[in-house]
């Protein structure tokens, strides 16, 4: 659906989500059909939190975060934060700032919108977080419009798409026959369907940046290294040289076998931009070059990374297996190849361990 809003978001704005925050919280604050519309949404999570709800943007706390948007209780309580995502990376207090200021002893909720096809990366990457801070995080529901999990006995943490949280509000503004604040979000459906969709955006002026070119070489060099140093330390071979470079429009790898088994490394947008969070991937396709033959048995192999959280493995649109590989942030290069290899390493164990015909 095209919109005046979207078109002109797309045209002069380099952050969206400010917009697309902006305009929900319009919407909100001078709808009470809109409010009572969250309101019922946020109790579908969790039918405890408080249902009278001040929304307001923006809000600094001694912490020095911002969250985008956040409903207060009747005692000033901060009972719901919602972050509006499409396609720019998380913040430093993402999630973890923002769920320390939900109340300890309220129901409350962290909720992240986000376009479609980025709702399981994004959590991927959530509970990535999470866990490097040592919260707990239980009671994972995965449902077609929503993923969500429990915090501690009060806090949720979870996401949706734009599509589903706008289409709840805007049957609540159709019953109700609020015509004015259902031409409101309507424009800003258009803006949120511009952003799920894979046009050719404007470009912004950091996305051009020389930085970004030569860190994404270092990408290309990063798998040509992991494969040089797995030759030498005998993890991998590549027969001699005779496994070489692949490449295509998303893409840049190296083949090579990883033990007995056979594999390719990447440096992958699409599984980037649409799985999870990191650039460098790892494709395992069996005993042979095959495609397909031992889908089935690595993917039991490899049942560990599928469960673990976050998740790690994945079927690509082919049905070939996929791993994951997270990259160390903050550390020199050497740290990151060595954490690379160790990734490398823990596969093929698997591999050996439960790999059957």
């Amino acid at each position: 659906m095209n919109t005046l809003f979207g078109y002109l978001s797309s045209k002069f704005s380099a952050q969206p989500e400010n917009l697309a925050t902006e305009a929900l919280c319009y919407i909100l604050t001078n709808s009470l059909n809109a409010r009572n519309a969250v309101q019922k949404f946020i109790a579908l999570i969790d039918p405890h939190i408080n249902k009278k709800l001040l929304f307001q943007t923006q809000v600094c706390d001694k912490d020095n975060a911002i969250p985008d948007l956040v409903a207060f209780g009747e005692d000033n309580t901060p009972i719901c934060i919602i972050e509006a995502k499409f396609w720019a990376g998380l913040t430093q207090h993402q999630p973890v700032t923002y769920l320390r200021r939900l109340p300890p002893n309220k129901p409350s909720l962290l909720l992240f919108l986000a376009p479609l096809t980025r709702m399981e990366p994004l959590w991927n990457e959530l509970v990535e977080r999470v866990v490097d801070k040592k919260f707990e995080l239980q009671e994972i529901q995965t449902k077609s419009d929503m993923i969500l999990g429990s915090i501690s006995n009060h806090n949720k943490l979870a996401v949706t798409n734009w599509t589903s949280f706008l289409n709840v509000i805007l049957t609540e503004l159709d019953i109700a026959g609020d015509v004015t604040h259902k031409s409101d979000l309507l424009q800003l459906q258009g803006l949120c369907a511009l952003m799920d969709s894979d046009a050719f955006l404007p470009l912004q002026p950091q996305e051009i940046s020389p930085s970004v070119a030569k860190r994404n070489m270092q990408f290309g060099e990063l798998i040509n290294e992991i494969v040089t140093k797995g030759v030498s330390e005998k993890v991998c071979s590549t027969k001699s040289g005779k496994l070489r470079t692949t490449a295509g429009p998303y893409h840049y790898g190296r083949y090579f076998m990883l033990g007995s088994f056979c594999c390719a490394i990447f440096f992958a947008n699409d599984y980037w931009a649409h799985i999870h969070n990191t650039p460098i991937w790892l494709a395992v396709f069996g005993r042979s070059w095959d495609k397909g033959e031992d889908n089935k048995m690595i993917q039991r192999a490899l049942m560990e990374l599928e469960i673990c959280n976050p998740r790690r493995f994945f079927l690509d649109d082919s049905g070939t297996p996929i791993v994951a590989i997270k990259l160390e942030v903050g550390v020199e290069k050497h740290k990151v190849v060595d954490s690379i290899m160790r990734q490398l390493r823990e596969v093929l164990e698997m591999l050996r361990r439960n790999y059957k015909k």
